[in-house]
């Protein structure tokens, strides 16, 4: 029999229309179309050894590769018996189409790799409202699928449709969560991170000492607010970064005209701004000694620059604002030495922490070279790893959050609960152990051929001969 001939045979038994005994070249033996293992009993059957040895090869390796899958350990038992009602639909593409085997993105393929991904992570409890929603989808190209692959794109779409949602719920029960977490990491790591930022810029010289003693006593706790609230990317921390920066810049030496229009126009808003975050932090009692100082470094910028506007800011010296001078007692914060010019230079204080080191409780003190360690710190959200308890239990969860310093990682179940927090080295140990285990991130179908392609290079592979 040709391919359609072997496709039209196929279709009757698929929908079980008509008695399996009846159909030429199937033989004496009643095939059971819903049989877990249809395809072995199709393979015995005269219309397989009497077809095209190209169509027959095929036939055999459809066969074994749902063998692969149906052994495959990540394989969900409650949805076995819905994939296995897909065999002989997918052997009919694989006949009909030589291309199923290397296309990876093939509709039938996809749509087997989506039911067998869906059963990841579940439990008892779950799996009865996955297979309500798998079971509709199969019982859909079983019942329709005749020659058009596009059924299996439409069935695909409908499963990914309800998986979607499913995710959508899992990820807004797992958002309280990741909240507090992200926000404890940067509450252990605010301080290095802004004193990181200050000081690089008071360090150089021409930082009058009022105002480096006001970014470390003062701005330095709005950095900090800003940054355990909302972060380093977003809006408010670019914005108070820029605010200490045009601070800085205001008691420059203005270098010409349009410097000096410039400085006048920006004043008044950054004159609001330090007043603000101030305020914000409970410290605008601060302002107003502050702002007198500033006023004079203001007018002594412009007047330097109108008296000798070749002058840069490395050649204040001496001829810093007196009243800065005057106040040094005051404003001089423990972290910063003033110079006898008044101007403030490198800082004795302890230097800053490295922000990998200043992460959440990560206690990486494993080697560089340790492969479980970056195995942990290599995984991406959406990984899933099964997780072995004292008592043999065994819970397979999603890795639903990273830290943004690779400190911690929160793993969570299908619906977001469940959720458990490791640091990166208790990760590591427990993959050492053998606690913990990737699953593999080859789709369903992707496995099994690569299985077959295995085989067949070891059955190629002459045996020794005997000595």
């Amino acid at each position: 029999p040709g391919v359609s001939q072997l496709v039209e045979a196929l279709s009757s038994l698929q929908r079980g229309l008509t008695d399996p005994r009846q159909l030429p070249g199937l033989g004496t033996v009643a095939i059971d179309p819903g049989f877990g293992n249809v395809l072995q009993q199709i393979r015995a059957t005269p219309m397989v050894s009497l077809s095209h040895p190209v169509d027959a090869l095929t036939i055999d390796i459809v066969a074994m590769l749902f063998d692969v899958i149906f052994n495959d350990p990540d394989l969900a038992a409650a949805l076995r018996a819905e994939i296995a009602k897909l065999q002989i639909p997918v052997l009919k593409v694989a006949l009909m189409d030589k291309g199923f085997f290397s296309n990876k993105r093939h509709p039938a393929r996809r749509l087997l790799d989506a039911i067998a991904g869906a059963g990841i992570g579940r439990n008892e409890a779950d799996e009865p409202s996955l297979v309500a929603a798998v079971k509709p989808v199969v019982d859909a190209v079983v019942d329709g699928f005749d020659t058009d692959v596009d059924i299996f794109a439409t069935q695909l779409q409908v499963l990914e449709a309800f998986l979607q949602n499913e995710d959508q719920h899992a990820r807004g029960a797992a958002t309280a969560v990741v909240k507090e977490l992200e926000r404890r990491e940067r509450e252990a790591i605010a301080a290095a991170r802004v004193r990181s930022e200050v000081q690089r810029r008071i360090d150089h010289r021409g930082v009058p000492a009022v105002v480096a003693d006001f970014l470390s006593r003062h701005w330095r706790l709005v950095l900090v607010r800003i940054f355990v609230e909302s972060g380093d990317t977003n809006p408010p921390w670019q914005e108070a970064i820029r605010t200490m920066d045009e601070l800085l810049w205001s008691v420059q030496v203005k270098q010409g005209i349009e410097d000096r229009r410039r400085f006048l126009v920006a004043l008044p808003d950054l004159l609001k701004r330090l007043r603000a975050g101030l305020q914000s932090v409970d410290q605008g009692e601060a302002w107003p000694p502050f702002f007198r100082h500033l006023i004079r470094l203001h007018v002594a910028s412009i007047q330097r620059a109108v008296r000798d506007p070749q002058q840069t800011e490395t050649s204040l010296g001496s001829a810093a604002d007196a009243s800065a001078a005057s106040s040094r007692e005051t404003w001089a914060p423990a972290e910063t030495r003033i110079d006898a010019s008044g101007i403030a230079t490198s800082a004795p204080a302890d230097e800053p922490l490295p922000e990998e080191d200043a992460g959440t409780s990560s206690g990486d003190d494993a080697p560089s070279d340790d492969r479980y360690l970056e195995l942990a710190r290599s995984l991406e959200v959406g990984a899933w790893l099964e997780f072995a308890s004292a008592r043999g239990n065994r819970n397979t969860l999603r890795l639903s959050w990273v830290s943004e310093f690779k400190g911690a990682y929160l793993f969570t179940n299908r619906q977001g609960e469940n959720a458990l927090t490791l640091a990166s080295k208790s990760l590591a140990d427990h993959l050492r152990k053998g606690t913990a285990r990737v699953l593999s991130h080859d789709r369903l179908t992707d496995r099994a051929v690569a299985s077959l392609l295995e085989r067949a290079r070891l059955d190629s592979v002459p045996a020794p001969q005997d000595a």
